[in-house]
């Protein structure tokens, strides 16, 4: 009955409840709105903290240039979470007419082998390790139309990849899957030129928003896993020629790193005399202070309405208790009792305070989403870029010494927050935990050794056959014969060797009362290469064709078998199993000098637990 007639009563909305519930509701809306203001503006912090790459680049001086070895002095003791460079080697093209897909043979060789070396130019060729760092995918002024970008079977060399160019795939209708040729043109014996082919598959197409330079511009990129090698086939040693770099970038953990980071590089022995390293932080602290400008303002309305919302409540509270006496005293003389005539007008304030306070936060969210929308599109907006980077009249205009930025688009909302990014694959450094196994695979020739330790037939003229190496970081996980430190005990163990396992199965595995380990060779994968040799070679009587089996045999690496393993899912049969560190050990042998620096990649990590 009491509830009835609070009901009843609030039909005539006495003006001093009503006014009450207004004072209520637009604290609530005020308090609502700001701290729901406050709470995106630190969501937003942490998520660009964790969002935003933090890349230091190292950059040249003027008349001056980076070379490999500096990337060494770089890494060296510093926690890099990825990297980049780009470089291009011994004329790298994809190369034009009827030898862009095939390979040079009889049937297609023109009359007069010097045609060779005009056929038409077909795309300029770059090798990089972390595709979504080159400056116009970073931006997004270039993106994947088809296929995908480099994968980490790319990244790790084990298959030749490559991304093209919208304009090439449809002057000469190449698709995602297609083969097509990478072309160099080095120098051999006695400084005779020849280019040589290789082959690779394309896995994506990309095409660019501004299409306003010519299509010389855009080149075709692959890994420098995979190029390396190709390096280090055509090539002569880089001792007297050290590569030479545009730049190299760094992706750091966060903000601070950037300190220790050049700290860390200038003990190595970088000198920054000749060199200069670049931090991309402008963006971020602007974008930052923003937030921080924000957050402020909104604190200081939540704690403002909090205090003065406060007492203006209890003055409207003990305003409404005495101008209601009248109302009180009349209900009682019609025979009320005075407990139920408070507990009506109680039912009546609570129902307009439930509708105030329930319009309040429903105001209020609305509220605060309208004040993240006009933040994101005047304050982030204008500071979603530095000035530098705001200056570029496009990508074209970006200046090798400058820092990896780009605009950042930062939407902010109540319950969510948004960081522009690379929708590209990246290529990460991080290393597996404890608990998770590194993985990395490799496809190279071998070939078996006789009873004196050297192949049977000699190097040159033996047999080659290919097998796939299966590089773990720890061996045990995986189960195997001899564990690594039962192999380091062994009196004849050699740290500088290189020790292998094959399957419990496998013609090579050990027998009991074998005195030695076996040993294999493994070199160079020239599968599927073709070198053509120039003019000057073939008026010396020279064979203007040439397949490699194993021309060059300076490449070579031998391994030991010291141990067998159980059948599994990551390797079995011919597959040949190897430490991490030995796999790196492996592939610098086989891959072009870079001056006392190397990559050592690994292609995907999985948890332990997945091998039972």
């Amino acid at each position: 009955m009491l509830i009835k007639f609070a009901f009843r009563n609030l039909r005539r909305l006495p003006w001093r409840t009503v006014l009450y519930s207004s004072a209520v509701f637009l604290v609530i809306l005020a308090m609502t709105a700001s701290l729901l203001v406050l709470c995106a503006c630190e969501n937003a912090r942490t998520t660009l903290e964790e969002e935003y790459m933090f890349v230091a680049s190292l950059v040249h001086r003027p008349n001056t240039n980076v070379y490999m070895s500096d990337v060494g002095l770089c890494t060296q003791g510093n926690e890099i979470l990825g990297i980049n460079l780009a470089m291009a080697e011994g004329q790298a093209v994809i190369p034009g007419g009827v030898h862009m897909t095939e390979y040079p043979d009889e049937d297609n060789m023109p009359s007069e082998p010097s045609a060779l070396y005009m056929e038409p130019f077909g795309c300029n060729l770059f090798a990089v390790e972390n595709l979504s760092m080159v400056y116009p995918f970073f931006t997004g002024e270039y993106t994947i139309r088809e296929g995908t970008g480099l994968t980490a079977e790319g990244y790790t060399g084990e298959r030749a990849e490559l991304v093209i160019p919208w304009w090439l795939a449809d002057q000469y209708g190449i698709g995602v899957g297609d083969t097509v040729m990478r072309r160099y043109n080095h120098y051999g014996h006695n400084n005779n030129g020849h280019y040589s082919y290789r082959e690779c598959t394309v896995v994506g197409i990309y095409e660019a928003k501004n299409k306003s330079a010519s299509p010389d511009s855009y080149p075709a990129y692959m890994t420098v896993g995979r190029a390396e090698r190709d390096y280090d086939n055509f090539f002569i040693p880089r001792t007297v020629t050290p590569i030479v770099l545009d730049r190299v970038d760094f992706v750091l953990r966060g903000r601070d790193s950037f300190g220790t980071f050049v700290k860390t590089a200038e003990a190595n022995g970088l000198a920054l005399d000749r060199v200069d390293l670049v931090f991309n932080n402008a963006t971020y602290d602007t974008l930052l202070a923003e937030l921080d400008s924000i957050r402020t303002v909104a604190l200081f309305v939540f704690l403002t309405v909090l205090t003065v919302g406060l007492g203006v409540l209890i003055f409207f509270t003990v305003l409404l208790c005495h101008t209601r006496e009248r109302e009180r005293r009349l209900l009682v003389s019609l025979g009320m009792t005075r407990g139920g005539v408070c507990r009506m007008l109680a039912w009546e304030l609570a129902v307009m305070l439930l509708v105030a306070v329930t319009l309040g936060l429903g105001v209020g969210y609305l509220a605060a989403e309208g004040v993240c929308s006009y933040v994101n599109g005047s304050v982030l907006a204008r500071a979603s870029a530095s000035q530098r980077v705001r200056n570029l009249s496009s990508d074209e205009a970006f200046d090798e010494t400058m820092p990896l930025e780009k605009r950042i688009e930062l939407s902010v909302s109540v319950f969510d927050t948004t960081v522009s990014a690379s929708a590209l694959y990246f290529n990460s450094m991080c290393l597996p935990d404890e608990n998770e196994l590194g993985i990395s695979r490799l496809t190279l020739p071998f070939i078996e050794t006789g009873e004196n330790g050297y192949p049977r037939e000699g190097i040159e003229n033996g047999v080659w056959h290919p097998t796939t190496i299966v590089a773990v970081t720890d061996p045990d996980a995986v189960g195997v014969s001899v564990s690594t430190e039962a192999l380091r005990a062994r009196a004849d163990y050699n740290p500088y060797s290189i020790y292998m396992y094959v399957s419990e199965s496998s013609p090579f595995a050990p027998k009991d009362g074998d005195d030695g380990l076996l040993r294999l060779y493994f070199g160079k994968d020239m599968q599927g290469c073709v070198s053509v040799v120039d003019d000057f070679a073939i008026r010396l009587g020279g064979e203007p064709l040439v397949r490699y089996g194993r021309e060059n045999v300076a490449g070579i690496v031998a391994a030991y078998v010291i141990g067998t393993y159980r059948d599994n899912a990551l390797c079995s049969g011919e597959d040949v199993l190897i430490c991490m560190e030995d796999y790196h050990d492996m592939f610098e042998a086989l891959s072009v000098d870079f001056g006392g620096f190397r990559f050592e990649r690994i292609g995907h990590i999985i948890n332990k637990e997945e091998l039972q």
